[in-house]
């Protein structure tokens, strides 16, 4: 069986790397075959170019990408191992994504519709997360997040309907927006402290 570890970390010595490189050993111990994708390491260009989208005309996958495409044509299981970086991967691999498992590659035309291409084949996925301290301080990142996460909840009152005020407006909008209230309130006198429940209602 053979896997291809696709690892998207900038840091060679990065607890990403130690998975990908990891489970390398593991599946070459099994007596399988693992080639290790390193897409920093590779200079790999995320970009998707105008000329690689699917209907245009002309459309073409770009050389870089044939390259993998063929690389990885006889794979049985992939492996992604990557971050969470403001909970999203790194764009390095979303652009790894969007530019090789495309069009031609993991799906393909089917009447009006796709058809996929990769049927039986295998996919893994490891994803590493942390809080970094703030240089100088024992502050933690999210923690500088806390009035945009709790600024709606705050300026509404109330959890279930902060909820569904953001799915019909910009919900980062919204947040930033009614941060400087939330930042001012205590000066003011009044609590930041966010709703958890909606109140009970009157006997």
């Amino acid at each position: 069986m053979k896997h291809a570890v696709i690892a998207a970390h900038p840091d060679p010595d990065s607890f990403t790397l130690s998975i990908a490189r990891t489970y390398c050993e593991a599946a070459t111990a099994k007596g399988h075959t693992a080639s290790l994708r390193d897409l920093y390491a590779m200079g790999f260009d995320p970009l998707l170019k105008a000329s690689e989208i699917a209907g245009r005309k002309g459309f073409a996958p770009g050389d870089d990408v044939k390259a993998e495409r063929a690389a990885l044509g006889d794979v049985d299981v992939f492996v992604f191992v990557y971050p969470f970086w403001i909970n999203t991967p790194p764009a390095i691999l979303k652009g790894y994504i969007e530019r090789v498992f495309g069009f031609g590659f993991a799906y393909g035309p089917n009447g009006g519709g796709n058809r996929p291409l990769l049927t039986g084949k295998k996919m893994l996925s490891f994803t590493a997360s942390g809080a970094p301290t703030v240089r100088g301080g024992s502050v933690h990142f999210p923690a500088l997040l806390q009035p945009i996460v709790s600024a709606p909840v705050w300026l509404i009152g109330d959890v279930g309907a902060a909820y569904r005020v953001l799915q019909t407006v910009d919900a980062l909008a919204m947040s930033l927006a009614a941060v400087p209230a939330y930042l001012l309130a205590p000066r003011l006198g009044l609590g930041t402290r966010p709703a958890l429940a909606a109140p009970p209602p009157a006997a």
